[in-house]
């Protein structure tokens, strides 16, 4: 199912407003961790500042008598002396590094800082048990909990004001929306134009105004033509072909020469009269019914109209597996049709016989072809036409090369 553009942004909006909610709440967290972690770090780096100030004095008495003024940070000047709770890989990093290092596990938390006495190279340790003074390791269900409530909280307005503005800032393309699929499109299209001209809305608005005004001028054009060319087209082929009827009636059997130049006449105003009312259908959008599809008997007979306008070339049709049959195009279409395919095989094939292969699903001529370049034309509508005809009555033309150099153009109906 389609997914409206409103839709896609609010979603994409929700989305960013959760994750940047839940990248808060982590961020919060480690903030919380890193200044208690940082706190205790300043108090014993507090210590080592005041110790180092008695070591630049260079009085050995200060030195040895000097104690921190945090009761809670204890100095041990022996690696020995040291927590026996820290493990041997911590003993060692201390005897190798100075500066404040930092130990936890289940049992314990304390930050020790490692000091060097110059004059003697001896070390000094100050140890800060912070186990008693934790507050976020300690309670942490109770600060997870809350820190996680607020974060709810917070990405719960977030998604109401996401929504809240995804629906006010597309309310234009709403309105538009609405009003393409209820209202009358011009006055409501035109107000939208008007109203957001300065951006993108209106723009489009301003575009979708001129698009339907030239669909609008297109259809009346449509219409005002389609009324009167049925009888514009109809009338003067009515009219050529009573008159060609009555010159032969009146030349009679006396002037025999006259019969082939009217025949001609009257065979031609017969195909241009199939020729509009092919035009004619495909102007229209109207639905054919089974009174008008063409039958099996009906394409035979034009068929054998088709034949005497071919003297030169030998036409065979084929109706071998049919007996009583119905095409789903009418009648003067379909002749339009296989006209134009029988006259492309004369104009473009081989001297030879072109063959007409009547099944119930398709209609193919095929013929022999020399070279499939060449480009002589011929008096028809083309194969561009017959393509437009397929679509329309929604058949399928297609045409291939077979290997032993014969040119198929196959009508499949119900291809689409």
């Amino acid at each position: 199912m389609a997914i409206s553009i409103t839709s896609r942004i609010r979603n994409a909006m929700v989305g960013l407003t959760l994750g940047l909610s839940l990248l808060f709440t982590a961020l919060i967290f480690l903030l919380v961790y890193v200044i208690e972690d940082q706190v205790f770090v300043n108090q014993v780096k507090v210590e080592q500042a005041a110790f180092e100030q008695i070591i630049d004095d260079a009085n050995p008495q200060l030195i040895r008598d000097w104690q921190p003024i945090n009761r809670n940070i204890q100095r041990i000047d022996s690696l020995d002396n040291l927590p026996n709770s820290l493990p041997a890989t911590a003993l060692s990093v201390l005897a190798e590094r100075l500066g404040v290092h930092e130990y936890f596990d289940d049992d314990n938390a304390m930050f020790i800082a490692s000091l060097m006495v110059p004059n003697n190279a001896d070390r000094v340790y100050l140890v800060y048990d912070v186990k008693d003074l934790l507050v976020v390791r300690n309670t942490k269900r109770t600060l997870f909990i809350l820190i996680g409530g607020l974060t709810l909280i917070i990405a719960l307005v977030a998604v109401l004001l996401a929504r809240r503005l995804t629906k006010s800032t597309l309310a234009p393309v709403s309105r538009l929306n609405h009003a393409l699929q209820n209202n009358d499109l011009d006055d409501v299209v035109i107000e939208l134009a008007n109203e957001f001209s300065e951006d993108e809305i209106g723009v489009l608005a301003h575009e979708l105004a001129q698009a339907l005004e030239q669909v609008r001028k297109s259809a009346e054009r449509e219409y005002q033509f389609n009324r009167g060319v049925s009888h514009e087209l109809r009338s003067p082929m009515q009219v050529a072909q009573s008159a060609t009827e009555l010159i032969h009636l009146v030349a009679g059997d006396s002037h025999a020469q006259l019969s082939k130049p009217i025949a001609r006449l009257q065979r031609s105003i017969s195909e241009m009269t199939q020729i509009a009312e092919a035009f004619l259908w495909l102007a229209s959008d109207r639905v054919v019914e089974k009174s008008e599809r063409c039958s099996l008997d009906a394409l035979k007979k034009m068929l054998t109209a088709i034949q005497s306008g071919f003297h030169t070339h030998e036409i065979v049709v084929n109706t071998a597996p049919l007996t009583a049959h119905y095409y789903p195009l009418p009648s003067t279409v379909l002749s339009v049709v296989l006209r134009s395919l029988i006259r492309n095989a004369v104009v473009h094939g081989a001297p030879s016989t072109i063959m007409v292969d009547m099944q119930a699903d398709r209609i193919t001529v095929s013929n022999s072809v020399t070279s499939v370049t060449h480009n002589d034309s011929g008096f028809g509508i083309g194969l561009s036409i017959v393509q437009r005809i397929c679509d329309r009555f929604g058949c399928e033309l297609n045409t291939q090369l077979q290997g032993d150099n014969r040119y198929c153009s196959s009508l499949v109906f119900g291809g689409r």
